[in-house]
């Protein structure tokens, strides 16, 4: 008996750690050089159809790239020299799921949200959000941008978090520095294009 409430004690202390280990997605296409920060702190080199956990940290090297497919079907690409965070995502309806982008460039694909669910990429200056649409977010130089292929969203800067602006399809949403606001303006052709190369495969 007293076994038993050892091994009972045990799987109850492991299971919240088992939990937060479940894979939420894989490496579904890989280029060049990555590797992951596990939540328990070990760094591993990323191998094609490795899994994606919530908590991870994903690093790219100079001429680089990841796919990441979630399990709902979901697709979040990171560009070269890249460093991005899977902070919350869960397959469940109504959860506000968010990622942060420390550094560099990704495009997140999303048609399958879960229902009343929503997906923010957040960079150190900005934050930008969805329900269901494909965009790509930056954050280079100190500049946060929000490039919308199609859908539309909205975003505003961590500073002023009151002012919120909407995004269309076609526009960009830039921050320039902590303390300003969030400028929409049309896209370019030529900058529109640039992001997509920069988060696809080559």
């Amino acid at each position: 008996n007293i076994r038993k409430s050892l091994g009972l004690t045990m799987l109850l202390v492991l299971l919240p750690a088992i939990l937060l280990a479940a894979p939420v997605g894989k490496i579904s296409h890989l280029e060049g050089e990555a590797d992951v920060t596990r939540p328990d702190g070990k760094t591993v080199i990323v191998n094609l159809s490795d899994p994606v956990n919530q908590g991870d940290i994903l690093r790219t090297k100079a001429k680089a790239k990841v796919e990441v497919t979630f399990l709902d079907g979901n697709i979040i690409w990171i560009a070269e020299k890249s460093r991005l965070k899977i902070t919350e995502y869960e397959l469940k309806e109504g959860k506000k799921n968010y990622i942060d982008l420390f550094r560099g460039k990704s495009r997140a694909i999303l048609n399958n949200l879960a229902g009343k669910s929503s997906f923010e990429m957040h960079t150190p200056t900005a934050v930008c959000g969805i329900r269901g649409t494909i965009f790509i977010g930056y954050y280079m130089n100190g500049v946060s941008g929000f490039v919308y292929e199609q859908g539309q969203g909205y975003g505003y800067s961590k500073a002023i978090p009151s002012t919120v602006v909407t995004i269309q399809a076609g526009q960009t949403m830039q921050v320039s520095a902590p303390d300003k606001l969030p400028v929409v303006r049309p896209a370019t052709t030529t900058e529109m294009n640039q992001n997509i190369q920069d988060t696809s495969a080559s």
